[in-house]
Parts: C-alpha cells; structure tokens; sequence
C-alpha cells in the first residue's frame, strides 16, 4: 500500500490517539486502514481498536482491507463502524446505565409518527399535528 510521508507518519504514531483530518479522495481510508493493520502487527487485539468513519462505504472497504491484510474475519473488526453505529451500539451495550430496559431499538419514521399519532388522540390533540411535532422533538 503506497502512502505519502504524512500517511505513513500517521501510521506509525503509537503512544497517543491521533486524529486524521483530509478533503475527500485524499486517503483518509488508506491511512486508517494501514494505522490499523500496524497496530495489529504491534500485537494490539483488534476487538479493542475503535476506527470510525462517516460513510457505511468506508467503513465497508476498511473492514475488507483488513480482512485481506491481516488474514483476519470481519468479526474480528467489531469496532471498524460508522460513527452512527458505533454509539447505536454503544447505547444498546450500556442502556441500563441510563436507565433505559434492554432491548433499546431504534424507531423507524413510521413508527415514530404512528407513536406521536396515538399519544395526540390520547391527549386530545388533533393527529394532523404529529409531522409538526415531530419536527420539534
């Protein structure tokens, strides 16, 4: 994997978290996925490495670079996510911390609007305010 001078001086920082700031198209993946495969070869359990992305494309081709560079399974990667999916499982791990019963699900749109629907005839409130209210929380 071919990678610049600072690519590869963010690959090899150890010690510290570092944090990888670049325009789109400039390798931010690339020089993930080598941090990773790196601290890998330095011993590091891959389960406890935490590697966020913001595109569920991304976190894709890391987990399969990984796979191919290390000889590991995908299950390996569980920590190689998305931001969204790393705090979603994030709060179904620990949701009675929060005082929350497990399972914690995550509503889709029609759910959300079939709940605020029920709670406005419950409470007298026309149902042709739930989009409104919805909007609000």
């Amino acid at each position: 994997m071919q990678l610049s001078e600072a690519q590869q001086k963010a690959v090899e920082h150890v010690g510290s978290p570092a944090l990888v700031v670049a325009g789109a198209g400039s390798g931010k993946t690339r020089t993930l996925t080598a941090k990773f495969s790196h601290l890998v070869d330095l011993g590091h359990d891959p389960a406890r490495i935490l590697a966020i992305t913001f595109t569920n494309k991304a976190a894709s081709e890391m987990k399969t670079r990984l796979m191919e560079m290390t000889g590991r399974s995908q299950q390996d990667f569980l920590w190689v996510r998305t931001y969204h999916s790393a705090c979603l499982m994030i709060l179904k791990r620990h949701c009675k911390k929060l005082g929350y019963q497990p399972p914690l699900q995550v509503m889709t749109v029609y759910q959300q609007e079939k709940l605020v629907k029920e709670l406005c005839v419950k409470n007298n409130v026309d149902k042709k305010y739930a989009r409104m209210i919805l909007n609000w929380i």
